[in-house]
């Protein structure tokens, strides 16, 4: 790369006070009496000359190749690059890259309708809603710090969320036959796509550029300080090719260096008056100029983004972009300052930041499917199941609750569980109905995201393998005629039918298994209850 540097030459000042002596005491002598005199201030001044000089500044840099044709970068001009990390991916073929970004984006459409698809009308939307406005909180952060290289992420977090919010039972259908045309496409475009991407890494830390100009290999900092300036024209004029499957180039040295001829008659006055000799070193000091203001860069790693930005303000610098990376460091701590701290700089300099993205946060699991509801009898089997996803790396744990109301509110832990975590074994020793659902948490490091299952609402009844048993009830002695209800474990028997009161007892067909609490009301009201052992004939 090409830059231009300025030699100035001072002249030696001239000093104009002799001459305004000399005309003052010459008046003085040969004037007459009374002449007038002017007086005069003498001037110092200075007068400069510059040499401009074409050079290259010389770094340590690598190129980076990849071994497939198509090549997609990953990263952007000036990012900082890790030890392994990837910067770009490689591809056989264009159609491949293009059949690979296909897959990719029905990918993502396909989870975001699943977890879209999970919400029915009617469930508890707290969580949604939540998530939605954490999502809106988030996208007014980046709009506010003029920082929108996030924003595709949180617009795809937040799209499933208000399609979730806002579905209803005729929506969840149509979704549904939606995702089953994904499916199909995602699985021919699987099929078809023969060769994944490569991933192209590096080995050292240091800058990434897009840019090479075939130097890299020629001119660098041990060759550039044994050149003789003939050596230099040549390595200029005979630069090596820029390999054809080059992604671009590795800047791992933080010293720079300028490498610039000099014509022999100027090299003289380059230092003051000192003659240079051959080999002689020179230091070359690039200056802002003459009316630039220089400010001093302040330490802003380890201060929150805020504060950084109001500290580059307050210098007279102006804020830059602001990149968030992973990082063990607190969420918005900085992490890296383009310019480092005590650089003297030109004033509104504009000063990059990156962030700490805080600990890795686990995305909210989304349900892609859950068991029906379900009518079952007494002591009858049943398990039910539920099936969860996420998108990132997290780990996935259930815990199963149950409700005799319908909320979610007040549920309690359900301790009887299937040996796998996603399913549970329902409770049917007594009869009613019972609302289950299942708690889906996301573990990644050490935070967690969780949703609710859709309610599941299971009715048990009277077991099919029931006994029957005659009872008898006395009735009362008012000379009324009562309508008589039976209930058995809760569960109407049989059609309301009237007695004839009188003080005696009249026996009673019901039905059932194990032992169960026998109801009997008259005209609305509780009159008697027994508890009948049904494991029993008579």
């Amino acid at each position: 790369m090409k830059k231009q540097g300025d030699l100035y030459l001072k002249i030696v000042s001239i000093v104009l006070a002799g001459i305004v002596v000399a005309y003052l005491v010459l008046s003085v002598l040969f004037g007459g009496g009374g002449s007038s005199y002017t007086l005069e201030t003498a001037v110092r001044c200075e007068a400069g000359d510059g040499q401009t000089v074409s050079g290259f500044v010389v770094r340590e840099e690598e190129i980076i190749t990849a071994s497939q044709p198509v090549v997609v970068c990953a990263l952007t001009e000036g990012e900082r690059v890790g030890s392994g990390q990837r910067v770009a991916d490689g591809y056989q073929t264009s159609a491949a890259r293009e059949k690979r970004d296909r897959l990719t984006a029905l990918q993502e459409q396909l989870l975001q309708l699943r977890y879209a698809a999970s919400g029915t009308a009617g469930e508890d939307t707290t969580q949604t809603d939540d998530a939605i406005e954490k999502a809106l909180g988030e996208l007014a952060t980046l709009t506010a710090r003029r920082d929108l290289t996030e924003a595709d992420d949180v617009m795809s977090e937040l799209q499933p969320l208000v399609l979730r919010r806002s579905v209803t039972a005729d929506d969840a259908a149509r979704m549904e036959g939606r995702i089953a045309e994904l499916e199909s496409q995602i699985s021919a475009l699987s099929a078809e796509t023969e060769q994944s991407a490569e991933a192209v890494t590096v080995e050292s830390a240091g800058y990434f550029s897009e840019q090479t100009d075939g130097l890299e290999r020629v001119l660098t900092p041990e060759s550039v300080l044994q050149m003789k300036p003939s050596e230099l024209r040549a390595a200029a004029q005979h630069a090596s090719a820029v390999p054809g499957n080059a992604v671009g180039r590795l800047i791992t040295g933080q010293k720079w260096y300028f490498a610039a001829e000099i014509p022999e008659a100027r090299a003289e006055q380059t230092a003051a008056g000192e003659t240079l000799t051959a080999g002689q070193t020179v230091t070359l000091t690039v200056c802002a100029g003459a009316g630039v203001e220089l400010v001093k860069v302040p330490a802003l790693q380890g201060e929150t983004v805020d504060e950084a930005i109001a500290d580059i303000k307050d210098a007279g610098l102006e804020p830059g972009q602001v990149r968030y990376v992973e990082s063990d460091l607190p969420k918005d701590t900085v992490t890296y300052q383009s310019v480092d701290a005590g650089e003297q700089v030109k004033a509104g300099t504009v000063i990059n930041l990156q962030a700490s993205k805080g600990p890795e946060q686990a995305r909210t699991p989304f349900v892609r499917s859950v068991s029906q509801d379900a009518e079952v009898g007494l002591n009858e089997e049943l398990t039910l199941r539920v099936e969860a996803e996420t998108s990132d790396n997290g780990t996935l744990s259930y815990a199963w609750y149950v409700s005799e109301n319908g909320s979610v509110d007040g549920a309690s832990l359900v301790s009887r569980s299937a040996e796998d975590n996603d399913s549970c074994i329902v409770d049917t020793s007594r009869t009613g109905t019972f609302y289950y659902f299942c708690k889906i948490t996301n573990t990644l490091g050490d935070a967690t995201e969780s949703v609710n299952s859709p309610m599941i609402e299971v009715v048990v009844g009277p077991s099919n393998d029931t006994v029957d048993k005659v009872i008898y009830v006395t009735m009362p002695s008012d000379g009324r005629t009562h309508t008589v209800t039976v209930y058995v474990a809760g569960v109407q028997q049989m059609e309301p039918f009237e007695v004839e009161a009188g003080g005696v007892q009249i026996p009673i067909q019901v039905s059932g298994s194990g032992e169960q609490n026998v109801d009997i009301y008259l005209d609305g009201s509780l009159y008697d209850s027994q508890l009948v052992d049904f494991t029993t004939v008579g």
